[in-house]
């Protein structure tokens, strides 16, 4: 599968002509521009090069094609990649793939929305779309990693919330819930792993086609 890291605010490298799809809220669209696939090395300050940065403590590698994070063992941790600027929170969202996650007792796998102040996160059985303190909880439910393979955060500008889903193909959406608060305009992406113990074991989240479609 291909790689779909994009190269946020770095303009079109590599751009697709995409089938037309039904639907208002369908992520993938007909001339969109595709970001490029961009070489991944072992050391998390290049991995998230060249559209982010690597911060905390997670170590990274490169699994057939997939970012593999990874936090420390011996501490409470986090880190991953946040990208160097700002993206337009337009009415396509922000979407990726997370094909897997092996989590320790008290890991945690997320995609953020820094600055805009909400997460999708993974995390003890259940995946939850909160604020970014974790103050409050918008919505939980059981997690499936079939069905919930895709996540998505997108504002409805009308209601003035963000709403954040999944989706078993990055295709079929179901709403996971809305925020409390209005929307931002634009947000800083941060993929992240962590644990809040010492963890022998302390398992991984993978991530794969940010903002990139597959069929």
């Amino acid at each position: 599968m291909r790689v779909g890291f994009l190269a946020i605010a770095l303009g079109c490298v590599g751009c697709l002509s995409l089938p037309e799809r039904p639907g208002p809220e369908d992520g993938c669209r007909d001339g969109q521009e595709i970001h490029s696939t961009f070489v991944m090395s072992p050391t998390l300050d290049d991995i998230c090069l060249p559209w982010g940065n690597g911060y905390g403590n997670t170590t990274a590698s490169d699994e057939g094609s997939r970012l593999r994070l990874i936090p420390r063992d011996d501490m409470s941790n986090s880190g991953g990649c946040r990208a160097m600027g700002a993206s337009n929170f337009d009415d396509r969202g922000v979407f990726i793939e997370v094909p897997t996650i092996e989590p320790a007792a008290s890991g945690k796998t997320a995609m953020l929305l820094d600055d805009g102040s909400v997460l999708i996160i993974a995390r003890i059985g259940k995946l939850f779309f909160l604020s970014e303190s974790g103050g409050d909880i918008y919505a939980e439910t059981s997690y499936d990693p079939v069905a919930m393979r895709w996540w998505r955060m997108r504002p409805d500008r009308d209601a003035n919330v963000a709403v954040a889903d999944y989706s078993p193909n990055g295709f079929d959406w179901t709403e996971l819930g809305r925020s409390d608060d209005p929307p931002p305009q634009t947000y800083d992406l941060k993929l992240e792993v962590g644990v809040d113990d010492v963890e022998p074991t302390p398992g991984f989240g993978e991530f794969d086609n940010l903002n990139t479609c597959v069929f």
